[in-house]
């Protein structure tokens, strides 16, 4: 008898399964559209806020935090701007 294969890619692989570089290129380019699209809505809440000011659109609750203002936060992905301290 010979050997059988399952009709996969490679030996021992079924039809219909992926790649696990398939698989993580696809993931990373999940990744990559859903960061340009929040990139892309910040950039729009930031003209926003620049052309009619600054709390014409915001993300989240604006009670103060509790203690009242804290402060400007670290940022660790870009060099703040001024206006990170309003």
């Amino acid at each position: 008898m010979g050997s059988q294969t399952t009709g996969g890619n490679r030996a021992g692989e079924a039809v219909g399964h992926r790649d696990a570089r398939t698989e993580a290129a696809d993931h990373a380019r999940d990744v990559v559209a859903s960061w340009l699209e929040c990139e892309r809505a910040t950039a729009a809440i930031d003209a926003l806020n620049r052309k009619y000011g600054r709390t014409l659109v915001s993300v989240g609750s604006w009670l103060p935090p509790p203690g009242g203002y804290a402060g400007g936060k670290i940022s660790y992905t870009r060099i703040p701007r001024a206006e990170d301290f309003w």
